[in-house]
């Protein structure tokens, strides 16, 4: 607290950084010193008000390094549980005052700072209020410029912190060194349940490190690392920390050079795991020996509700695997086979499956000809409820 009231001080003059100041004093000095906008004028308020802890405050500007201080200053006022600084052009300087801030609050539950201009320093600020905040579950940090030793020095603060459970990076420019690194400092967390590493570069020997930090978590729900390049080795891995997970439901794979010698891996897990919900597989190359070994696991899945599938080079055979699947499953409800190369064959036994399930509403069937001929008889059987009538028909 002193530090970040020397820095105020020293940026806006020693009135702003007195503490026994009331609200309406408060904000008439900064209104004065920092002559604000009339949006960070309001912005500011809300933070002020005694109430601000059940809503969410988002702001969405240009800040100047004045303002971040004045925010940080005002986050010890207003103590929300909520904050979004999204899209702000903050930089590594602006982060360290925020996360100055961070450090002293007892309520700031959910921090976003998503498209702005994060680097490694400013991740590691933000890993030094991890290591002393114990209120922070939720962080996004999508979209900013975060390489390995940002993700590392992440991966070392929750080695101790006991409150984060949800955590995005994706979009990031994190590599294997850094997946790697931060799949070894989490290995015993047993808090963080969701992690979000989309579309960076984590690779194979990644996957694999963030797939043994999922086996050695009994609480980890959901992982999304699409567009990794991840590759069978890597997904492999994931399958086996699936078989006997008791927590993880949503796997997010898609863009990942995964062939069938993976997705067989992953039907294989599916069989023995009982608590999946949700696995997505689009743009890789699972083929038909893919559908074949994702089918049977359908067969006997108690949870599985969507399965993507989409641009995977599927055709009739493993359409047709599928479709005895789909027959036997209670639970699948979304099934999306866009832009395969299924043909009349598979079509028609998807169609009769459908005849014997009572739970899929949403069939995505983008560029498949061969499913026009039965199109009458899906749209009748999937428009039970709006959504999914809207669904299909877009996509004919």
């Amino acid at each position: 607290m002193e530090t970040l009231l020397h820095r105020i001080e020293t940026a806006s003059g020693p009135e702003l950084a007195r503490c026994s100041m009331n609200r309406a004093e408060l904000l008439a000095v900064t209104r004065t010193r920092f002559r604000l906008t009339p949006a960070l004028v309001d912005f500011c308020q809300k933070l002020c008000n005694p109430y601000i802890g059940h809503d969410e405050v988002a702001w969405y500007s240009l800040l100047e390094r004045a303002d971040c201080i004045l925010v940080s200053f005002f986050l010890y006022v207003g103590c929300p549980k909520r904050l979004s600084l999204c899209v702000n052009n903050l930089h590594d300087r602006s982060v360290f005052l925020l996360s100055s801030a961070i450090n002293g609050l007892s309520t700031l539950e959910v921090l976003s700072l998503a498209s702005n201009r994060i680097y490694d320093n400013g991740a590691r600020a933000l890993a030094d209020a991890l290591q002393r905040t114990r209120a922070l579950r939720v962080l996004n940090l999508e979209y900013n410029y975060i390489g390995d030793k940002g993700l590392s020095f992440l991966g070392k603060a929750l080695q101790t912190n006991t409150s984060l459970e949800v955590l995005n990076v994706s979009c990031n420019k994190i590599g294997v060194v850094g997946a790697v690194a931060f799949g070894k400092y989490v290995c015993g967390n047993q808090t963080l349940h969701t992690l979000n590493v989309d579309n960076n570069a984590i690779g194979r020997d990644g996957g694999v490190a963030l797939a043994h930090a999922v086996a050695a978590s009994r609480v980890f729900r959901e992982i999304h690392a699409y567009g990794n390049e991840i590759g069978d080795d890597g997904v492999a891995a994931i399958a086996n920390a699936l078989w006997a997970h008791p927590a993880l439901s949503i796997i997010q794979l898609g863009q990942n050079a995964i062939t069938s010698a993976g997705a067989r891996a992953l039907g294989l897990a599916l069989q023995r795991n009982k608590r999946l919900e949700k696995l997505m597989l689009h743009g890789n190359a699972c083929r038909d020996a893919g559908a074949v070994a994702l089918g049977k696991a359908l067969e006997v899945h108690p949870l599985l509700n969507t399965l993507n599938l989409y641009h995977n080079g599927v055709h009739d055979l493993g359409a047709q695997a599928l479709a005895r699947g789909i027959a036997l499953s209670t639970s699948i409800r979304r099934l999306d086979l866009g832009t395969n190369q299924i043909g009349s064959l598979g079509a028609a036994a998807i169609a009769d499956a459908l005849k014997q399930n009572a739970s899929l509403r949403e069939l995505v069937c983008v560029a498949q000809e061969a499913f026009m001929p039965h199109k009458g008889m899906l749209l009748t059987r999937l428009t039970n409820d709006t959504y999914a009538q809207t669904v299909v028909q877009r996509d004919w």
